[in-house]
């Protein structure tokens, strides 16, 4: 049985000549997709929504022990595609605008590259390009020292605790500031009322599917083989200059996961004409919660959408 859910979310009472091609999310597979719609007035859908814009989310569910066997063309040609097909139909829409982000986004860049007719536009977000310029997280997982065959004969799945702790002891003095943050703002029920569903979120962790975990890892962290179009799907080449939709790639400033610079190099190898790099305030996940990323990333978000326009619906 599938794993993954798509959730549609509609607006009403809109007239056919107020039709917009819809929004489909991509969240990463090892945290709950919930992080997009996480309270009222903390979320990125219902935003969307109020600003006319009907949006369809994946959510990935719990993988099974099965699932281990799984790969990436699966996700990509069976999950996503079905998604995507399914959100067209609903809207009654021939293309749509796809949004990945972080794992996310790379899963949506090697979408995009095998079926760009059916995408209006492409946005990313806080998404992995040049390793090379990727902080911390390519040091955690090169293969000199990093064994993921290992992990998986151990494990199967690659259990959500592994990465969380991972990320944890490779930035242990971020834990350590937002400890004393919390610390200092004990008298706002404001703060912690957000602070604790954060919290909730950020430790409500999935276990990564082990096969998808790996090509994920060597494509992206290893090899830089989604860059350089040497990622196949189902003996298909992905190339991302075969992206000709137009693509907007955010990253955030003070992103510590995926840095400004591994991020932004992704423009120059889309192959789109209408290819658009944005910087916006706060961290890896500031878009759901933080004030300024919000204020300043909502905005980016919505003004694409509308320029985009009408597509062919």
């Amino acid at each position: 049985p599938p794993r993954s859910t798509l959730f549609p979310y509609t607006t009403l009472f809109r007239s056919p000549s107020q039709h917009k091609p819809p929004l489909l999310m991509i969240y990463a597979l090892i945290n709950r997709s919930y992080i997009l719609d996480l309270r009222p007035g903390n979320s990125v859908i219902e935003f969307l929504l109020k600003n006319g814009h009907d949006v369809y989310l994946i959510d990935w569910g719990e993988p099974l022990e099965e699932d281990r066997f799984l790969d990436m063309a699966f996700y990509i040609e069976h999950y996503i595609d079905s998604c995507v097909n399914r959100a067209l139909e609903l809207s009654q829409s021939k293309k749509l605008n796809l949004f990945g982000w972080c794992i996310g986004g790379s899963l949506a860049l090697i979408y995009a590259s095998l079926h760009n007719e059916k995408i209006n536009s492409l946005i990313t977000l806080t998404t992995p390009g040049d390793i090379t310029h990727g902080g911390m997280l390519p040091l955690w997982s090169n293969k000199e020292y990093f064994d993921i065959d290992n992990i998986i004969d151990v494990f199967g799945n690659i259990p959500g605790k592994f990465i969380r702790y991972g990320v944890i002891e490779i930035y242990p003095n971020k834990e350590a500031l937002k400890n004393s943050i919390f610390y200092e703002n004990l008298n706002n029920p404001q703060f912690l009322q957000l602070y604790l569903l954060v919290e909730k979120w950020m430790n409500d962790n999935v276990d990564f599917p082990g096969k998808v975990f790996k090509e994920y890892i060597e494509s992206v962290f290893q090899d830089n083989n989604l860059l350089h179009g040497k990622v196949q799907i189902n003996g298909k080449k992905v190339s991302l200059k075969n992206i000709k939709s137009p693509y907007l790639n955010m990253a955030a400033q003070l992103d510590h996961l995926v840095p400004i610079e591994c991020s932004k190099v992704l423009n120059d190898y889309v192959g789109a004409e209408e290819n658009v790099f944005e910087m916006i305030p706060g961290g890896h996940i500031g878009l759901a919660f933080e004030p300024m990323a919000q204020q300043v990333g909502w905005i980016k978000l919505l003004n694409w959408l509308n320029k985009i326009g009408r597509a062919n619906v």
